[in-house]
């Protein structure tokens, strides 16, 4: 397959037939996954990993069909041909991968948005906002120096300096989704 669209549509004639490695119940990669299967109407089977590592060399030795892995661990897989991307589980293209589109793109389903794997920084509870102001904006600054952007760009990341509020707002935003989908899956604890 060279597309989401040719994966969706032999998912669609083939169901069942397609499976992929997670990094087991309630991790992003089984959740963004069963958001897309979702969204496409496709059957594709979970085959959960203990580990990360043995999910991508089982993609690379093709004993399972695809792992929705997050970048820095496929990167270097990708750039080497031994395996292929055919979409990016993100809200935009990667500068590491440019001609790969983000899935809700290449998916074409409206309301369809992919959850990008993100890492962000937090303070204690109570934290004065002065202060949550400052570390934001010290922290801010450390993304955009050239040894960030030189460092995190070589793994495939995008850097994004949300706001305090805004990087509140997401966090509660991709909670809520991510407590729907677990009981949906029934792994909700």
């Amino acid at each position: 397959m060279n597309s989401v669209k040719e994966l969706v549509a032999y998912a669609k004639a083939n169901p069942g037939k397609l499976s992929y490695a997670s990094s087991g119940a309630g991790t992003p990669s089984q959740i963004e996954m069963e958001l897309f299967k979702q969204a496409a109407g496709i059957d594709i089977v979970e085959v959960p990993y203990k580990s990360t590592a043995q999910g991508m060399t089982d993609v690379i030795g093709g004993q399972i069909a695809m792992y929705p892995a997050a970048m820095p661990l496929c990167l270097q897989h990708v750039k080497s041909g031994r395996v292929k991307a055919l979409g990016l589980f993100h809200t935009m293209r990667s500068p590491a991968l440019p001609d790969v589109p983000h899935f809700a793109e290449a998916l074409g389903v409206p309301g369809y948005t992919a959850t990008p794997l993100w890492y962000g920084f937090v303070a204690r509870a109570g934290t004065p906002p002065d202060v949550a102001t400052r570390l934001n904006q010290l922290v801010a600054d450390a993304m955009k120096s050239k040894e960030a952007t030189e460092k995190l760009g070589a793994l495939g990341a995008q850097m994004i300096t949300p706001s305090t509020e805004e990087f509140r707002r997401d966090m509660a935003a991709e909670v809520e989704k991510s407590a729907r989908m677990a009981k949906a899956l029934g792994v909700a604890k």
